[in-house]
């Protein structure tokens, strides 16, 4: 089968996220895979190149032409008519209109305003994304509120986010002392309120912070916390030994439409890394070891957890039956039936 995702991130980003993961693990089970990343306004080095049996596709910075330009380098590139493109961004449709596929699967990672963090350009997108969900054959959401909120509820499909099945033999960790861990971007979902109640609720337990910074000013006040440390941005391929000195796991998230739709993929990667989990949404591996709670109550939660923690054995089992091995087999046959 030919794949062809088009996506949102570049290949190299450090968040790692579903659909380079989606595509490694396709090219791993020996299927043609095609990996395009959107043309951004950055003068990066166009072309392409191999990585994991991945032909990745790094486009001009965008224009006003896009559309036309990218349409017609996919149909010379990529032969598209017994391809299946999977497109992972509202920003696609643009281009998907002037193309012609096999089939074509909207993924829908997130709640469109996640595109428009400054709340220009809402209804711009709202429109883009419902040209490709009326435009799909398959809609797959990465969470059921999303699903919930799909008109066109006959051809949508939920399937949940993963983790990479390495994670599952990595050396677990165990900190001598006591870390309250968040990894990944640290942008406007997150809840930097509750950040600073779960450093003052702890004083004697460090709230390590690693990932991306799109504000800094956010961190300030965090910064001039005795207990809080703030971590750089990280290549994905070092977010085990990231990971593996932390206590335990949280997803701080605002209680906004975009975070109450996200499938947060750091849930999946805590437990899979042997560490609990306490986050204010939901994900397909919520249980014992990965609890979810409102704000007010998430400090009482990490307290409960600290004094029993479920064993690392017992997070790992969580984590099994998410890997991007069972996804992908999963959107394998959503995208040959």
């Amino acid at each position: 089968m030919k794949l062809v995702f088009l996506s949102g991130i570049t290949w190299d980003s450090c968040i790692g996220g579903r659909t380079v993961q989606l595509a490694k693990t396709a090219a791993l089970l020996s299927h043609e895979v095609h990996f395009v990343t959107i043309p951004g306004l950055r003068h990066w080095k166009a072309g392409i190149k191999k990585c994991h049996n991945v032909t990745i596709h790094t486009l001009l910075p965008k224009s006003d032409k896009f559309p036309r330009t990218v349409g017609a380098y996919l149909k010379r590139k990529i032969n598209l008519q017994d391809a299946c493109l999977v497109v992972s961004n509202p920003l696609w449709a643009p281009v998907v209109s002037n193309l012609t596929a096999k089939k074509i699967i909207y993924d829908q990672l997130d709640y469109f305003a996640v595109h428009a963090p400054n709340g220009k350009h809402l209804e711009k997108l709202r429109m883009k994304e419902e040209f490709l969900m009326r435009s799909a054959d398959v809609i797959t959401t990465v969470s059921r509120r999303l699903q919930s909120y799909s008109t066109y509820p006959e051809k949508t499909i939920l399937l949940p986010n993963g983790v990479p099945e390495s994670f599952l033999t990595q050396p677990i960790g165990f900190p001598a002392q006591t870390v309250i861990g968040f990894h990944g971007a640290l942008y406007e979902w997150i809840d930097y309120d509750l950040l600073h109640q779960i450093s003052d609720t702890f004083p004697d337990c460090t709230l390590r912070l690693a990932g991306t910074v799109r504000n800094p000013d956010h961190l300030q006040a965090l910064k001039k916390k005795s207990n809080v440390e703030i971590m750089p941005a990280f290549a994905f391929e070092r977010l085990p030994e990231i990971v593996r000195d932390f206590t335990i796991g949280i997803v701080p998230f605002k209680n906004d439409e975009v975070s109450l739709c996200a499938d947060p993929l750091k849930s999946y990667e805590y437990l899979a890394l042997g560490k609990s989990v306490v986050s204010t949404v939901h994900s397909a591996a919520d249980g014992e070891t990965s609890r979810v709670v409102s704000k007010d109550k998430f400090c009482a939660e990490i307290a409960a957890l600290l004094n029993s923690l479920p064993s690392p054995e017992t997070c790992r089992k969580s984590a099994e039956q998410h890997t991007w091995e069972e996804r992908c087999r999963m959107l394998l046959q959503i995208a040959g039936s």
